[in-house]
């Protein structure tokens, strides 16, 4: 027997460029879902998977992606669950390539689902667009893999770099702008709007004619991921969602919620004078849908097209393709206002991954290390689903997933309690959550967000730690970290303590206060902690007094809270961090207000 190292790619970039929710979650279960059928062929000739664990102690296959390959099922699971490279034992004349072979079958089946689907029915509208569609299907993947004992040769021979992508030329991919768009037509402006034309009117068809926006002209690889969900009964033998929940309803869920709660009679009223925007097939969390059987009037303002919830989007023709509802939409602009507050327009990315997971395959074994991640994977997705979070990826010690911007915190600090119980003091791990205008790219806020784990959370701030970072439309504003320890203490998620404490007891002119006084004194050396303690507490007392009456009790506590968070890695103060922890004070007391 020997040992096989196998990687399949590009990772990042083919999860992260993504126009919508769906396009984010095809990617991740994707790659997983190729990556099964790399390991089934491994199994298939006589090989076991080491790592990752995907068996029981019977030997029975347990990972429900695996299984759902190796036995054909026609009732898979939603959610990718195994990580994109593995290693295992294979016999003696055991081939690799059967392993790449696995692969590229299994992604012709889907690519040419697609193909005869949707774009076949109008490819002689293309110049050369069969031409273009095998090329880039049949040149996109990157696999590598090595045979040897050694944990790291897999790494080594991916910095070969020996995977070339064609040269593309002619217009670009609107989603993967490393593509060309199928069309073929570059300086013929109307053959291209036409084939485009005639494609979203294929798809709508047997789809959504929102499956493909005006202006939206993509490449094989990008339609793959935006189709794929409508033909992959038969592609991969069970359904998939067709429908994920889109950044615009995240940012809105909490307010759509208490609306329906506490005003059903408006939110009903509103529905049927809307009723063109209503989404039969939307998909809704599960405190929606026990709220609407309760009260069945509110279903369909629950399922209207989040961009319905707000004036200013209502009112933006370019999101609504022309589509002659200009008046109904300014009378939905005007019914806004009798609701008694406005959505939110942020919403949450957390993106989390294990901490030096090379190093613990070394100082453990590998079961030992797999079977903890096991265990921590299988309750990821009932972990986002109670915070009402939209779940893209969980496999091994990743997990990308989407919330509204109240609900983040917490299910990161739920995950990383479940990660330590999982890792029994084995290992730690590292997060970031993005609260990001939801209106931004994802494709830019991914990117992000990978930034924000990498060099924040884990190189800035020596890993088990959490990073935020708040991204406007027009970029970031603020960045702040945290050791997990520090955040949460005695049972207290401290940042959220004192976010409460600003809605309720603390004037938010005291934040401001603190960090016009940083300005000015940051730099001073004679500033240490008692300095910061006294003058947080001073300032404190003088704003409650000025504009929160007979709310003084817990100064000291707010000020020492305040302290302990503003410190650095190690517990070093780091004054030049104020004004970002005090900023995310503020902005997360701001969005209890909103979502109250």
């Amino acid at each position: 027997m020997k040992r096989l190292h196998f990687s399949l790619g590009p990772v990042q970039s083919f999860v992260s460029q993504a126009r919508r929710t769906r396009d984010l979650w095809a990617g991740s279960f994707l790659l997983s879902y190729l990556t099964g059928h790399a390991m089934n062929a491994v199994l298939t000739h006589g090989g076991e998977i080491e790592f990752p664990v995907i068996t029981d102690l019977s030997a029975n296959i347990s990972d429900p992606l695996l299984q759902a390959i190796q036995q054909h099922s026609s009732d898979g699971p939603q959610i990718g669950s195994l990580p994109n490279r593995f290693v295992a034992r294979v016999p003696d004349d055991f081939q690799p390539l059967w392993c790449v072979e696995a692969i590229h079958n299994q992604w012709n089946v889907l690519a040419d689902a697609v193909w005869h689907h949707f774009i076949e029915p109008v490819s002689d509208l293309g110049r050369d667009t069969r031409a273009i569609w095998d090329r880039q299907i049949t040149n996109f993947w990157e696999i590598s893999w090595v045979i040897g004992e050694e944990p790291d040769l897999l790494d080594r021979r991916k910095n070969w770099r020996s995977h070339a992508y064609p040269i593309e030329t002619g217009r670009k991919c609107s989603m993967m702008p490393q593509w060309q768009e199928i069309s073929g037509h570059v300086t013929n402006h109307k053959a291209r709007e036409t084939f485009w034309h005639a494609v979203r009117q294929s798809i709508s068809r047997e789809a959504s004619s929102l499956d493909l926006q005006e202006g939206e002209e993509l490449s094989a690889i990008a339609l793959i991921k935006r189709l794929f969900p409508y033909v992959a009964k038969e592609a991969i033998g069970w359904s998939v969602d067709e429908s994920y929940r889109s950044t615009v309803d995240l940012a809105a869920a909490s307010w759509v919620y208490n609306q329906c709660k506490n005003q059903p009679d408006l939110c009903d009223a509103y529905a049927r004078m809307g009723k063109t925007f209503v989404r039969r097939k939307k998909s809704l969390p599960a405190s929606w849908r026990q709220l609407a059987q309760a009260n069945p009037s509110v279903k369909a303002f629950m399922q209207m097209d989040a961009n319905s919830w707000y004036a200013n989007t209502l009112l933006n023709d370019r999101l609504w393709n022309d589509d002659g509802s200009r008046s109904v939409r300014e009378e939905l602009a005007e019914k806004l206002k009798e609701f008694n507050s406005s959505p939110d327009t942020y919403f949450a990315i957390l993106l989390m991954d294990g901490d030096h997971l090379g190093r613990l395959l070394r100082s453990y074994s590998p079961r030992e290390v797999s079977e903890a991640l096991k265990i921590f994977t299988e309750r990821v997705p009932e972990i986002v689903q109670d915070h009402e979070g939209e779940l893209i990826y969980a496999g091994g010690d990743d997990v990308l997933a989407l919330f509204p911007v109240e609900k983040a915190l917490t299910a990161g600090l739920a995950l990383r309690q479940h990660y330590a119980h999982a890792m029994k003091g084995m290992g730690t791990i590292s997060a970031a959550i993005i609260y990001a205008y939801y209106h931004a790219p994802l494709t830019e806020l991914i990117h992000d967000a990978h930034h924000i784990l990498d060099h924040v959370a884990k190189d800035q701030n020596g890993r088990d730690s959490l990073a935020l970072s708040v991204i406007t439309s027009g970029g970031p504003i603020s960045t702040w970290s945290s050791k997990w320890d520090v955040l949460y203490a005695s049972s207290i998620n401290r940042l959220e303590y004192l976010a409460e404490q600003v809605q309720t007891r603390m004037s938010s002119q005291f934040l401001f206060k603190i960090s016009e006084l940083e300005s000015k004194l940051g730099a001073q050396s004679f500033m240490d902690d008692d300095f910061w303690e006294h003058l947080f507490a001073y300032e404190l007392r003088r704003t409650r007094e000025r504009e929160v009456p007979n709310q003084t009790e817990d100064v000291d506590t707010i000020s020492q809270t305040i302290l302990d968070l503003s410190h650095g890695y190690h517990g070093m103060p780091d004054t030049s961090r104020y004004q970002n922890l005090l900023y995310m004070i503020h902005f997360l007391s701001k969005r209890m207000r909103l979502n109250v």
